[in-house]
C-alpha cells in the first residue's frame, strides 16, 4: 500500500568509538526525542536488507561523509597443530 513518503524509510543509527553500531531505529515517519550519531535515508527494499543484518554493518567516515558499510569478516589465522608421540600403553 502506497503512503506519503513512499519507498523511502528513515534509519537512525547510534555507534560505538570504532563505529560499531549499538543500536539502530528504522521505519517511516519517526519522531525521535533524542538525538541519534547518523541518519539515512533508505529505499525499502535496501533498508530491509540492512536491518535483517544490522550487526554485519558499521559506519565510515570519510572526511565529513558518513557511510554505511559492510564489515570485513575477521580473518582467521590458521592453527598449527602441535605433534604428539605416541603412546605405547
Amino acid at each position: 500500500m502506497p503512503t506519503i513518503f513512499g519507498d523511502k524509510y528513515q534509519l537512525f543509527v547510534e555507534v560505538d568509538e570504532e563505529g560499531n553500531i549499538t543500536s539502530a531505529e528504522y521505519g517511516q515517519m519517526i519522531v525521535r526525542m533524542d538525538s541519534a550519531d547518523f541518519f539515512f535515508i533508505k529505499h525499502e527494499d535496501e533498508g530491509n536488507k540492512i536491518m535483517e543484518n544490522i550487526e554485519n554493518y558499521k559506519i565510515q567516515l570519510d572526511g565529513y561523509k558518513a557511510s554505511l558499510v559492510l564489515k570485513e569478516p575477521p580473518v582467521e589465522e590458521p592453527t598449527e597443530e602441535t605433534p604428539t608421540e605416541p603412546t605405547n600403553e
